[in-house]
């Protein structure tokens, strides 16, 4: 460097000390910085916002998976069905883990099944990866169970006079009994899962194996029939029917009557209509109570021929109703077995309140629960006593077999209408209020919770109530309805029909009980 070539030593520290305090794009600098921080965080929100997304659509396929492949009335393998799943949400198949249960009993009925499935979710990360994480890794799982609980049903039903008349009270086509039988058969079908073909070929799913329905026709009384009627001490005198007595006290408990064995005699109070009924208030053995049945054609062949009688007793078919749900009455279900009247797979029933087991009566009336009527010369302590002067004539009047051993002719005894005279037993009167009284009694115990034992020995309860109850106020009257309300296990349960479509409620009551037949 040329020696005449010199530096202004006096101004060197004006232009360091400048540049020391000079700031300006100094935040260029920092906001550089904060801009490859802004990366870093919104590029791991983003990896953890997709892989969010990822992972519920995954536990998505799997629930949906598992809770399909669980289903008992899936015919494809339960694998497959996950697997295909997977498949169209794109997943690979092979990544799922599945397990399944399938639970049977003696018979080979299919009653449970639980399906398990798990698969690994791994993710590459877009971002993540500059603060070292390359991948995004979690375990989805699902688990679902469907099981086919007990199911015991009591379907108790109206089948009096007045249930041949059409919405007008009169003999018109279509009428109510008519309407009935084919909700009923629609019932059936629905609750025990019957397919029918065009050709009215039809096929019932062994998946209901489990279930059973007694069918209770009730009009003036209940006919048990006469195998229960023995069972019960019945004390028969004429074979045209089988119906006892029930007594005022027999309202007091959930169990089969048997405050009386005494017989009802064979009488009308109302105008008989042949078209559509048979004589009697007692119905007569054909119509007698049907007792666990489980076969689909035999039920609706049942209701579909069963005929019309006189009165309306809802509180009496209630009462067996109620019965034949109640464990109390096994010992019943064991006889009519040995009288080859009960299945064998169902003769340990009724279950007990708090088994694995879900109970229901469908109680449906079209009228006013009725007087107990009875005919005004009938009297019982003469036709229980073959010594009394009286006894041979009245045999002669309503026994099946007259004073001199001969059989009466049914056109003997179907004749008159002299039931006037209302049933009356230690000083109490069956009157229509009485019976109202005794109707909502059975109803209440129907409704009574089931109670336990909690670990610690304290009364727990189990379930909200024995017996779940549905009602039916088919075109009936306000009392009917008011009954029917009082009756039901809650207001949703009653089932007020204003027109003949009797069916929507009768399906709407099979759709649920198939809902909940099934836990998950």
């Amino acid at each position: 460097m040329p020696r005449d070539i010199q530096f202004p030593r006096q101004k060197l520290p004006a232009k360091v000390h400048r540049f020391r305090d000079d700031e300006s794009g100094s935040f260029v600098i920092f906001s550089l910085y904060i801009f490859v921080l802004m990366l870093m965080v919104g590029g791991m929100a983003m990896d953890l916002m997709r892989f969010e997304a990822e992972r519920k659509h995954l536990q998505n396929t799997i629930d949906s998976a598992v809770l399909a492949a669980s289903d008992l009335k899936q015919r494809a393998d339960s694998e497959a069905v996950i697997e295909s799943f997977f498949e169209k949400s794109g997943f690979d198949p092979a990544l799922a883990n599945i397990q399944v249960e399938n639970e049977t009993v003696s018979n080979g009925e299919l009653v449970a099944r639980t399906v398990t499935a798990t698969s690994d979710l791994v993710m590459d990360t877009i971002l993540m990866d500059l603060v070292g994480v390359n991948t995004l890794k979690t375990v989805s799982s699902g688990t679902a169970n469907e099981r086919i609980q007990n199911v015991e049903i009591s379907l108790v039903l109206d089948i009096s006079g007045s249930m041949r008349w059409g919405t007008n009270n009169s003999n018109t086509t279509p009428n109510r009994i008519g309407e009935l039988r084919k909700a009923v058969e629609n019932f059936i079908n629905v609750v025990l899962q019957v397919e029918c073909d065009a050709d009215g070929n039809c096929i019932q799913s062994p998946n209901t194996d489990s279930t059973t329905i007694n069918i209770v026709p009730y009009a003036g009384h209940v006919n048990p029939g006469p195998d229960m009627f023995s069972l019960l001490g019945g004390n028969r005198w004429h074979d045209w029917s089988s119906c006892l007595e029930v007594t005022d006290a027999d309202f007091d408990h959930a169990d089969l009557p048997g405050g009386s064995t005494q017989q009802l005699p064979h009488f009308m109070k109302w105008t008989v209509d042949w078209a559509e009924m048979n004589w009697g208030w007692c119905p007569k053995d054909d119509a007698s109570i049907i007792v666990a049945e489980n076969d689909a054609a035999d039920l609706k062949s049942f209701i579909q021929n069963v005929r019309l009688h006189d009165g309306t007793a809802t509180h009496v078919g209630m009462k067996y109703g109620l019965a034949l749900l109640n464990p109390s009455s096994r010992w019943m279900f064991d006889e009519l077995n040995k009288l080859g009247r009960v299945d064998a797979a169902y003769k340990t029933r009724p279950a007990e309140f708090d088994d694995e087991v879900v109970k229901y009566i469908i109680l449906m009336t079209d009228g006013q629960t009725t007087d107990q009527y009875r005919p005004n010369d009938f009297d019982y302590d003469v036709i229980y006593d073959d010594t009394d002067a009286d006894h041979a004539a009245m045999m002669d009047k309503y026994g099946s077999v007259d004073s001199t051993g001969a059989d009466n002719e049914a056109d003997d005894v179907e004749t008159g209408y002299n039931a006037g005279t209302k049933y009356s037993e230690g000083g109490v009167t069956h009157s229509r209020s009485r019976n109202r009284t005794n109707l909502q009694a059975v109803c209440n115990e129907a409704k009574k919770p089931v109670m336990g034992t909690g670990v610690n020995g304290e009364q727990i309860q189990i379930k909200e109530d024995r017996v779940t109850v549905f009602t039916i106020a088919f075109l009936a009257p306000s009392a009917a309805r008011t009954d029917m309300l009082n009756c039901a296990s809650t207001p949703s349960h009653f089932y007020n029909v204003l027109t003949l479509d009797v069916g929507t409620a009768f399906a709407s009551i099979a759709r649920t009980i198939n809902q909940l037949r099934l836990t998950n």
